[in-house]
């Protein structure tokens, strides 16, 4: 997904949000209604698509960090009883083999790490009775391979899902052209039906049909606010939750991680945040400076 389109596919959600919140205004008139449920079809369809790479690339990637983690620990432990057992049999090939500093097991190339596991997995299978000795216990090579293991099983699965990225680009692409064309065919015409009569709803909606740069190209002039959204009680998170910023235009929704970012001018704002179901979270004196980014993380609580 490129910035261009997850920028696009930010503006669509915060658009079917603006106009949720209004939809008394919306349901009397046939044609205006017709319009917003195809166009909220049109929605579940794009973020079905963005949130499965969304989650495919990040998704993979974190869980592949939190095992290399896990392993790290039991490759320190493990290594160092090694290197023991190696300085005490007088055996510098297989102590310099497995001498490697506990922080860099977190940060090594793949094939490094493997090759250093595989070195301390032959070395337990050619000496485990002679390193049971040097406190090299069943439970301590029980741990190592458990996690030796199951980071095995994930080495390649961020790769994969790159590859899955990729090959969902084109449907992507295609979606996103189609939501297009109805914006330009049906929504933003027949939207032009509350110009006069709800000039406030209208210039909401307006709003909300901006495109905004979220990574930075053009914000030469301010900062960003930024932060994630979840649930106060359940740690849930608030995907497509309402970010305003109030008495401005400037509006957007987090994404399928709860996650948003709006570029704005340097100054000093409130912020309101709202979700279904969820009570109204309102930030006042939120600082945005030229060039840096604001974090403004919100816990909402649940509606009674």
């Amino acid at each position: 997904m490129t910035d261009r389109q997850e920028d696009f596919i930010t503006m669509c959600n915060t658009v079917l949000v603006g106009m949720e919140r209004h939809i008394a205004l919306i349901t009397p008139r046939t044609a205006v209604n017709n319009a917003y449920l195809a166009y909220k079809q049109h929605c579940t369809k794009l973020n079905t698509i963005s949130l499965e790479q969304l989650l495919q690339t990040k998704g993979e990637a974190i869980n592949k960090n939190n095992l290399r983690l896990k392993l790290a620990l039991e490759m320190s432990i493990i290594t160092k009883l090694v290197k023991n057992y190696a300085a005490d049999k007088e055996n510098p090939v297989l102590y310099d083999a497995v001498n490697y500093p506990e922080s860099s097991f977190k940060t090594m190339r793949d094939e490094t790490l493997q090759h250093v596991a595989q070195i301390v997995q032959a070395t337990i299978d050619a000496n485990a009775a002679d390193l049971a000795n040097y406190e090299v216990t069943p439970a301590i090579i029980d741990d190592f391979t458990v996690a030796w293991t199951k980071y095995q099983a994930v080495i390649t699965n961020p790769t994969q899902a790159i590859v899955k990225k990729k090959g969902a680009g084109a449907e992507l692409k295609a979606k996103i052209t189609e939501v297009s064309g109805f914006f330009d065919t049906r929504l933003d015409n027949v939207m032009q039906i509350y110009r006069k009569p709800e000039p406030a709803f209208f210039r909401y909606y307006t709003n909300t049909r901006v495109i905004r740069d979220l990574r930075g190209k053009k914000a030469k002039t301010g900062g960003f606010l930024a932060g994630v959204l979840k649930s106060a009680t359940t740690d849930e998170l608030l995907a497509s939750a309402l970010i305003e910023v109030l008495n401005t235009d400037f509006v957007t929704t987090a994404n399928g991680l709860g996650e948003y970012k709006l570029p704005l001018p340097a100054g000093t704002y409130s912020v309101r945040i709202t979700a279904d179901g969820y009570t109204e979270f309102q930030q006042d004196d939120v600082v945005i400076t030229k060039g840096q980014t604001t974090t403004l993380n919100a816990a909402l609580e649940a509606m009674v």
